[in-house]
């Protein structure tokens, strides 16, 4: 059996040991803490700069109208090819980088005649010429491919709208759903 005075050291020591244990936990939990708060914290400055960005955007062409029937018109072919337009978009997302791999499940619906919102300018529109809508969904990391894929769309002869763009933003590389959605306007005479 062990001496009283070699158990009071021995309590003594266990109590010593259990109080820095907890006094180093502490500090390693609170610095993995502050790093998490520093990284969300910088990831939300990064939002705020995007959405800053985006609304400029928007403010730099706030005075961007919807262009007039007359200059559809004049970009509105007046025959529509199913096969021609689909080798249409899939050359202009080659163009911006987006190419069809097992990676990225590129897919592109079209809808032709598709109905819209009453009292909006693409039902107008849709009154005095056949509309396509065309869907446009793939995965990717890097969200400036969604602008490249706008600005060659936007690029070619026929008129397309970009009508919606729905994302999450990529954290981390890793990869989200871009779905796009144009609508594009034909002068077909019947």
């Amino acid at each position: 059996m062990l001496s009283k005075r070699l158990n009071d050291v021995i309590f003594i020591g266990v109590i010593v040991v259990v109080i820095a244990s907890i006094i180093a936990l502490r500090f390693w939990v609170l610095g993995t803490m502050d790093a998490r708060i520093e990284t969300i914290e910088s990831e939300n400055q990064a939002i705020t700069a995007e959405i800053s960005g985006l609304q400029q955007l928007i403010a730099n062409h706030k005075e961007d109208e919807f262009p007039p029937v007359s200059r559809l018109y004049q970009r509105a072919p007046s025959h529509y090819s199913q096969d021609r337009l689909l080798y249409l978009i899939y050359a202009q997302l080659e163009l911006a980088g987006i190419s069809q791999t097992e990676d990225r499940n590129l897919s592109i619906t079209l809808t032709e005649n598709p109905s819209f919102l009453q009292d909006t300018e693409f039902h107008t529109l849709a009154n005095e010429l056949d509309a396509v809508r065309i869907t446009i969904v793939f995965y990717s990391s890097d969200e400036s491919e969604i602008y490249d894929a706008i600005h060659h769309m936007h690029g070619i002869q026929q008129r397309f709208v970009l009508q919606s763009v729905r994302y999450d933003m990529p954290v981390d590389d890793l990869v989200v759903r871009v779905t796009m959605d144009f609508v594009t306007f034909y002068n077909i005479s019947e």
